[in-house]
């Protein structure tokens, strides 16, 4: 086989493998995981089941395709809570940029949403995240003694729930208000700047 013929091949795999991890993501999301069906997402792709199966033995395998690259978002994610700047910036920042990775692949935040609500996988997956998730949180404990809190381990709790809680807010009522200033009042109360501070030196 020619280096071009070998190049087409190869081409020719990937965006078979694209299609059919973007079919399932979108079928995943809107009709949950125990509902879709090899046949669904074959139908979706545009491709035959046989061949889906050349690439994923199942919907399990697939699945683990869509879900593992979230460990790349909380690589990112580390990175911004290491920078070197005003830790309530940094926070600031983290909202923005979870504004900015949703409007790309909306429905990849979707899944995880519903993924949650299913028996047995978020747990599943859940696991396999565990050493990530700790670390982060810790992450946001740190930033948040940096800024002055006065009880970080509650303020790192309320600013995650808050952050999952926008998350929703974005996916299912687009515009609805300012993920960008929200933040920024939810921190000037946790750790009591702004015009709250304003006011208590009056």
């Amino acid at each position: 086989m020619s280096s071009a013929a070998h190049e087409n091949t190869i081409s020719a795999r990937e965006t078979s493998i694209n299609k059919i991890t973007d079919s399932a993501l979108v079928l995943f999301a809107e009709k949950g995981f125990y509902s879709t069906t090899i046949n669904d997402i074959a139908l979706k792709a545009g491709i035959s089941k046989g061949l889906m199966y050349n690439y994923f033995k199942s919907k399990e395998e697939l699945l683990d395709a869509i879900i593992l690259p979230m460990l790349e978002v909380n690589l990112n994610l580390k990175k911004m809570l290491k920078a070197e700047a005003d830790p309530k910036e940094i926070l600031i920042g983290i909202i923005k940029n979870l504004e900015s990775v949703m409007k790309q692949r909306p429905e990849y935040w979707k899944l995880q949403t519903t993924l949650a609500l299913q028996p047995g996988i978020f747990e599943k997956y859940n696991e396999k995240l565990k050493d990530t998730y700790e670390e982060t949180i810790k992450e946001f404990r740190y930033l948040f003694v940096k800024a002055g809190s006065k009880d970080p381990e509650l303020d790192t709790a309320v600013f995650l729930a808050a952050f999952k809680g926008l998350q929703l807010f974005f996916l299912y009522t687009p515009g609805l208000f300012s993920l960008e200033k929200t933040a920024a009042h939810l921190l000037d109360n946790l750790l009591g700047t702004g015009d709250k501070q304003k006011r208590g030196k009056k």
